[in-house]
Formats: C-alpha cells, sequence, structure tokens
C-alpha cells in the first residue's frame, strides 16, 4: 500500500511513520515538507491509497486531513467528508464504535453510486 506523509515538522513525519511501520504491514512511505513538494510528486500521490496532510489553521494547533478511498480506513476517523462529482457532501460523523462508522460509509457510498 503506497502512502504519502506532508507535514512541515520532520518530527511528526517521522513519528507518523513509526507508527504505520509498527502496524507490521507492508506500506511504501513517502515524506513530503511542504505542499510544493507533494505536488511535484504527484505521480506517485495519485497511487497512494492514503495520503496525510497536515493543514496549520489560525486559532488551532493543528489539523490532518486523510485522503483514502477505503472505507476501512476511514472508519477510525472521527469525521469524514465525500465528494461527489467534485462536490463536498455533508460530513458523516462517527457517534459511535467504528464498526458501525464503517457501516453507515459503506451505505453513504452505495448511495453514490
Amino acid at each position: 500500500m503506497k502512502i504519502a506523509v506532508c507535514d512541515d515538522s520532520r518530527e511528526d513525519r517521522g513519528a507518523l511513520r513509526a507508527l504505520l511501520e509498527a502496524c507490521g504491514h507492508d506500506f511504501e512511505i513517502r515524506e513530503y515538507g511542504s505542499g510544493e513538494e507533494l505536488y511535484a510528486d504527484m505521480g506517485y500521490v495519485r497511487e497512494c491509497s492514503i495520503v496525510f496532510l497536515d493543514i496549520n489553521m489560525e486559532g488551532m494547533d493543528k489539523a490532518v486531513v486523510l485522503v483514502t478511498h477505503d472505507p476501512h480506513i476511514a472508519s477510525y476517523c472521527k469525521k469524514i467528508y465525500f465528494l461527489d462529482e467534485g462536490r463536498v457532501g455533508r460530513p458523516c460523523v462517527r457517534n459511535g464504535n467504528q464498526g458501525d462508522f464503517y457501516d453507515e460509509i459503506i451505505h453513504h457510498m452505495a448511495s453514490l453510486q
């Protein structure tokens, strides 16, 4: 599985890499220190199953955006947004356990097809 990690903090990228590698899966992970670096390697990024993006937001420490097509991976998030024909849809918020949220995601994905 290909993964891209974009964060201006080398330490944060390293910590995320360590967490991913500790999962024991065969990940191919590329790190980027800026959006420009990420954009320059868009051919690889398009092949990724997961893209972690660090976003600095005024008034907040950090937010992490995860982009994936895998509903199982998405079910671990607190909130997800679906893209439908290039438009951002309503958020799905995890209120219960991961399994219930996964079922909700699958149901919503089926309605988009």
